[in-house]
């Protein structure tokens, strides 16, 4: 379901923004901190989780000064949270560029957003199965690590000197 020009947009928007914020309730709160996770590794540009902790005024507030320079990175499944569109809404209104990572084109981000990433959330127990957006975020990650090959020596440094950590 992911359309290439729209992908490489998004790696492009991630790699240029100054600093990114990430908003999702729910259960696409978990894929928002596997993505977070990620981004950190990777990138340069300040990486913020905007939702991980409180309610959506503690976001708006961390949001207060983001700016045509960043990107929001929404992600909302089925039922779609109105915390995460007001948000969003709110990013827009400070002309941030906003990536919606969300299942079909009738989610309600994607009037709203820049460029949006399509992760069906087809499951006949879960209406709002993350499967497919972590495999989304895990793609831009991957593609992301991919473009730095800087960065994957920096990591695989920090992770050498690390290793007394790990029980293998």
């Amino acid at each position: 379901t992911l359309d290439e020009p729209t992908v490489d947009r998004a790696i492009a928007a991630l790699l240029k923004a100054r600093r990114i914020f990430i908003i999702g309730y729910g259960a696409s709160h978990h894929v928002g901190a596997f993505l977070e996770d990620g981004l950190l590794l990777y990138l340069e540009a300040d990486v913020i989780f905007a939702t991980a902790r409180g309610g959506p005024e503690r976001a708006s507030n961390q949001m207060l000064s983001a700016g045509p320079d960043d990107l929001v990175v929404a992600i909302s499944l089925p039922r779609y949270s109105r915390s995460t569109l007001e948000l969003a809404k709110f990013a827009k209104q400070r002309n941030a560029m906003l990536l919606a990572i969300t299942d079909k084109p009738s989610s309600p981000l994607v009037a709203i957003a820049d460029m949006t990433l399509f992760a069906p959330a087809r499951n006949n127990f879960l209406p709002n199965s993350p499967t497919a957006a972590f495999a989304v975020a895990d793609a831009l990650i991957t593609t992301l690590a991919r473009e730095r090959p800087d960065a994957i020596e920096a990591l695989k440094a920090l992770s050498e000197s690390q290793l007394w950590l790990f029980h293998y």
